[in-house]
């Protein structure tokens, strides 16, 4: 047992699986969910102990797990779930409704929606969602970063991963984004068996996906460069795929030069 975001889903049954027992990592790790779907096979019944479950009301955790949410301080939820079990309002600032709460009621728990940063009180249990960069203030706020940042990568071949990491690094840090909200790293198909970019990618832990150049020509780019055109048959590697991999979203950082590598972050629409 390390943590709750790493400790695996442990689930125990009798020889007649008649109590499939939810035992490691109810929420984070599946466990509550994987003794319920054992005990539909079985025939038996799942025992789940996690207090919020056995009080019928909603974990702001498993709500994030199941929205693709990361949670950048775990020991805060503990706080936020005591609210909800105690049938206290709960504050949340969210202003593009990424947990999904703006206009549906759940049983159990009472929300606070807060518009504007200034308004809410760090006094008062609440989670805070956003993609931005940001340090938890006490024990009471729950930061949550939605992944919703995709970052397009054009290089030179052979370009290190080293270069390529310490790019978006200071990029991130320079640009206050969280790069826990980082969903993935896009480029041209041409790169596809580029090292650097792929040891980038898994060491960040994103996926690297590739669009084709057809697909990038239909996308307008403020910072166009007839040197990548003549090379890669496209005018834009960075800015064009990553506002197309965010689903034509906005464009946050334009075009950042490194030595060999250039990159951009859109915000997923």
């Amino acid at each position: 047992m390390r943590s709750k975001d790493s400790d695996p889903a442990v689930v125990v049954l009798d020889q007649k699986g008649r109590y499939v027992i939810s035992l490691l990592s109810g929420h984070l790790g599946g466990a509550n969910a994987l003794a319920t779907e054992v005990a539909q096979l079985t025939g038996g019944k799942a025992v789940i102990t996690t207090a919020t479950e056995t009080e019928g009301v909603p974990s702001i955790d498993l709500l994030a797990k199941e929205r693709n949410l990361y949670i950048a301080n775990l020991g805060a939820v503990k706080r936020i779930n005591m609210a909800v079990l105690e049938g206290k309002p709960v504050q949340v600032f969210d202003p593009e409704d990424r947990l999904g709460l703006k206009n549906i009621d759940m049983p159990g728990l009472i929300k606070d929606l807060v518009k504007e940063e200034v308004q809410y009180d760090i006094k008062i249990p609440g989670v805070w969602v956003t993609w931005r960069r940001k340090t938890p203030a006490g024990d009471k706020l729950l930061l949550i970063h939605p992944r919703c940042l995709v970052t397009g990568i054009g290089c030179n071949s052979g370009t290190t991963k080293r270069e390529i990491l310490e790019l978006i690094k200071a990029t991130f840090q320079e640009n206050s984004l969280a790069l826990e909200s980082l969903k993935c790293i896009s480029t041209i198909e041409e790169k596809r068996d580029e090292k650097g970019l792929i040891d980038a990618a898994h060491e960040l832990g994103v996926p690297l996906i590739f669009a084709d150049p057809s697909e990038i020509r239909s996308i307008d780019v403020p910072h166009p460069s007839s040197v990548v055109e003549k090379y890669m048959g496209v005018s834009s590697v960075c800015e064009a795929t990553a506002i197309l991999k965010s689903g034509k979203g906005r464009l946050l950082v334009p075009k950042t030069k490194g030595l060999n590598v250039t990159m951009a972050v859109a915000l997923e629409s």
